[in-house]
């Protein structure tokens, strides 16, 4: 009959009691030899600890892979790594206070709907409308034997030659937000209505999400029927630039 279970327990159970007693009887005899391996292995090893890697990464090591803990935080890893997009007037010092033509103020704003007024508030939307955004930027107009762009309109933080697209940086941050429809309640990176803050920009709020869903106690904002995207204008406004500033609104 085959042993049990139990008997090979037993079986290691005395094997293991015989070696350290025998182990502990050799010690005994030879307390002076144990002392002096010890210290010479000691002494070996000592040069190696500096080689010593210990991964104390962890977060690595004992969060699960599939833990909404982890999606969370990588997501605002993400998130933290995209600028807020810096809305201060810097104008440029070199600017002609004795020039013969005004300088024109302006916002260009579009308006973005889908069809049947659905939810914009989706990852790829809005990753999509980002891009939108960049091409925009190079979108050029040929008027009267002259290329105008969109650099002759926008406004430049300080004395840059080249527009940049902070308005419209939160598109980036919504994507990240929205990947999926958990892990959004970290407050560093929610969207809540009544908005404390909006990636970093509680003040817009009202400039860019129109039509909101909001759910829970918490007010969470899980949709939006209108969002807008938007350049600041502001250039001298000559009889050949003022004809042409309407061509980005015209833009496809």
């Amino acid at each position: 009959m085959a042993p049990r279970f139990s008997e090979w327990g037993r079986w290691f159970e005395n094997l293991f009691a015989a070696g350290f007693y025998s182990w502990g009887c050799f010690v005994a005899r030879h307390p002076g030899k144990i002392i002096i391996a010890s210290l010479a292995l000691t002494l070996f090893c000592a040069p190696f600890i500096s080689y010593i890697r210990i991964n104390l990464d962890l977060f690595k090591l004992f969060v699960p892979h599939d833990a909404p803990v982890k999606t969370e935080y990588l997501r605002e890893q993400a998130f933290n790594k995209i600028p807020a997009g810096d809305l201060t007037v810097n104008m440029a010092k070199n600017i002609s206070k004795r020039s013969a033509y005004p300088m024109f103020t302006d916002i260009v704003r579009y308006y973005v709907v889908k069809d049947n007024y659905e939810n914009l508030l989706e990852s790829e939307t809005l990753a999509m409308l980002y891009n939108y955004t960049q091409e925009m930027m190079n979108v050029t107009l040929d008027l009267n034997g002259k290329t105008w762009r969109l650099e002759d309109f926008c406004r430049k933080d300080g004395d840059d030659k080249k527009c940049n697209n902070n308005l419209n940086v939160w598109l980036k941050h919504a994507d990240i937000l929205f990947r999926d429809a958990e892990g959004r309640n970290n407050p560093n990176i929610q969207l809540s209505y009544p908005v404390m803050y909006l990636f970093n920009r509680p003040k817009d709020i009202g400039n860019v999400v129109y039509g909101v869903n909001v759910t829970g106690e918490k007010h969470e904002i899980i949709g939006a029927r209108v969002l807008t995207i938007h350049w600041f204008i502001y250039f001298e406004k000559t009889p050949e630039s003022g004809a042409a500033y309407m061509f980005p609104r015209r833009a496809e």
